[in-house]
């Protein structure tokens, strides 16, 4: 992992971002992109807000590269372009909440702040036995304070890393490898055979189903593009116009043009399907529904719809599931 290989505390600030909700091998190519176009706190604050969300193609949860950035402006205005080591101001950062505080201070600053993500939850509940919600604030709480508790007075980093290694190739969720445990003789979940009914974790809320018809409309070397508005999902990326279908599309294809009208106030008539991709956001569980189109659209264009150039499609950032109808197009 590239960013264990330095103390530099942007790169560790940068790879607790990526690390969240997204498994390490898939964060290391983007980390080392990342880390390449934007060097430094004071290249990301001053990179252009379409480039940031291009790097970050892929990866989902959006916000997170629009946070990263905001806080790096507001690094590069208030603290010289370098991150802060006072925990009040660094939490003060858009998207620094308990963990990546934790995270940043114990591994870059060597400062006795535990980090607590579900690796160390899963860890601690099993050695310690605690019947609790790991989903609960109180749970995570009393887990920090724990984790804190342990510190030693040197090599807080390596012990930060220390616990989410051992829940992520030892203290697994299921069938955990006691055997080779290095906490296995100290383990209250081990001793009593409870590591199947530890941790306790509330269930997760029900998958929805959505079904979605995107459009490809096209003007000589142009497409017609949607840019989703700030504060949306998907907020600042470009996707080809895109509408929720209330059902199957096979039921619902002759409402297609009446849902874009409605809308975009676009008159278009989808032809050939040219392709069905499934993704997932969030809760959902969605299927989006290809469709070339012949159409015509209004001089005053929707606010959130503009014509770009065919030339500008591989720098404009998309989420994952339209930059592969990109490279349909394309190719």
């Amino acid at each position: 992992m590239p960013w264990r290989k330095t103390k530099d505390p942007y790169a560790i600030w940068v790879s607790e971002i990526m690390l969240q909700q997204t498994q390490v091998d898939t964060v290391i190519p983007y980390f080392n992109r990342w880390m390449h176009t934007f060097p430094t706190i004071k290249k990301l604050a001053q990179a252009k807000d379409e480039k940031v969300l291009k790097m970050w193609e892929g990866l989902g949860y959006y916000s997170r590269a629009r946070n990263l950035q905001k806080a790096a402006q507001m690094v590069a205005k208030e603290h010289g372009g370098k991150l802060p080591k006072d925990s009040a101001q660094l939490s003060s950062l858009p998207g620094i909440g308990p963990y990546s505080l934790g995270a940043i201070s114990s591994i870059a600053f060597e400062l006795p702040i535990a980090a607590v993500d579900g690796n160390v939850l899963r860890v601690v509940s099993r050695l310690f036995e605690i019947h609790k919600n790991i989903k609960d604030k109180k749970t995570v709480d009393e887990v920090r304070e724990i984790v804190t508790a342990l510190f030693s007075d040197k090599d807080r980093g390596d012990m930060t890393q220390a616990w989410m290694e051992l829940g992520a190739t030892v203290c697994l969720p299921t069938n955990p490898k006691c055997l080779i445990c290095p906490l296995q003789k100290l383990c209250a979940a081990k001793k009593k055979n409870l590591t199947d009914k530890l941790p306790i974790v509330s269930k997760r809320p029900k998958t929805k189903k959505v079904v979605t018809a995107a459009i490809i409309l096209k003007r000589e070397n142009t497409f017609l593009l949607e840019k989703r508005p700030l504060g949306k999902i998907m907020g600042g990326l470009w996707l080809f116009p895109t509408v929720e279908l209330p059902g199957p599309v096979n039921k619902h294809k002759q409402e297609i043009s009446a849902l874009f009208e409605k809308e975009f106030g676009i008159k278009v008539k989808p032809a050939n399907q040219l392709l069905t991709l499934s993704h997932s956001y969030t809760v959902h569980r969605a299927q989006l529904n290809v469709f070339l189109a012949q159409g015509t659209t209004p001089k005053k264009l929707h606010p959130d719809l503009n014509w770009i150039n065919e030339s500008r499609l591989k720098e404009t950032p998309f989420p994952a599931v339209h930059a592969k109808i990109i490279d349909q197009i394309l190719n």
